[in-house]
């Protein structure tokens, strides 16, 4: 038995168990120009798949980046967790 994260490899016949969904919530504080009284600001990432491959589907309600590589860091942090390295 092992625990399948490609769609593409899943056999509904065998024994083996399928990662269908992955999702994770990171949350920081509010920006400087903000209202403080605001909420965190939250950033959600999961896994799609639609038969074609697994896809990231990324949902907020504000997320503030100095820069691009900070983005990168998270989306790394993600793929990590979930064994798409």
């Amino acid at each position: 038995m092992k625990i399948v994260t490609d769609f593409n490899e899943y056999d509904y016949n065998g024994e083996d168990i399928f990662l269908e969904e992955t999702s994770m919530k990171y949350i920081q504080s509010p920006d400087c120009t903000e209202n403080r009284d605001e909420d965190a600001q939250e950033l959600f990432i999961s896994t799609r798949d639609g038969g074609g491959g697994k896809f990231l589907h990324l949902k907020t309600n504000g997320w503030s980046i100095s820069s691009i590589e900070d983005l990168k860091l998270i989306i790394d942090d993600f793929n990590k967790r979930i064994g798409n390295e």
